[in-house]
């Protein structure tokens, strides 16, 4: 199940970028719009994931690397 939401994620991504990168290209910034854009977009990707990062790594040891 969480392929199928990852795959969801990417496709939104995917679909919403471009028209996001458009639209800031007619703001006043100019050229520099789409930076603007994807700057904030990875803002709200993070503000969105950083109070799920406990349950992302609930099941984790504090080893990491591989397994022996």
């Amino acid at each position: 199940m969480g392929g199928s939401y990852a795959t969801a994620a990417f496709n939104v991504g995917a679909a919403a970028g471009p028209l996001a990168g458009a639209a800031a290209l007619r703001a006043a910034v100019g050229p520099v719009g789409p930076l603007w854009a994807s700057g904030c977009l990875v803002l709200v990707a993070l503000l969105a994931t950083f109070p799920l990062r406990g349950a992302v790594t609930a099941g984790r040891s504090g080893g990491g690397g591989m397994p022996r």
